[in-house]
């Protein structure tokens, strides 16, 4: 993957059903990809084709670790793919509850900071 970045490959890319690098690297669990992604400004709210965002393949599957990166690279927590799925209800409906809490506590420290 560096030797990829460092040849200035495209990391906003798609595959066939809209995956990005970011969002492959999510779904995996591969933490050190998402962080060096976010740091070449891989864009954190990119969606596929019916409407999901690296973080909620992060919270589908339970990579905790990749969800705190992604909000704190500022990934939209209240985005809603076509199905008005959003990642606070793949992580409950998944029973992440860990993911769950740090969701809620993100969504109240991003009120308070606006408010």
């Amino acid at each position: 993957m560096r030797l990829l970045l460092e040849s200035k490959a495209d990391m906003n890319a798609v595959n066939e059903p809209g995956m990005t690098p970011l969002m492959l690297s999510s779904v995996e669990g591969h933490s050190d990809v998402v962080k060096l992604l976010l740091e070449r400004e891989a864009e954190v709210n990119a969606a596929t084709h019916d409407g999901w965002t690296a973080l909620m393949f992060a919270c589908e599957k339970g990579h905790c670790d990749i969800v705190r990166i992604l909000l704190e690279g500022r990934a939209q927590v209240n985005v809603s793919d076509e199905n008005g799925y959003n990642a606070l209800m793949l992580a409950r409906e998944n029973g992440y509850w860990d993911i769950v809490r740090m969701l809620k506590r993100w969504t109240l420290f991003e009120l308070k900071m606006i408010g």
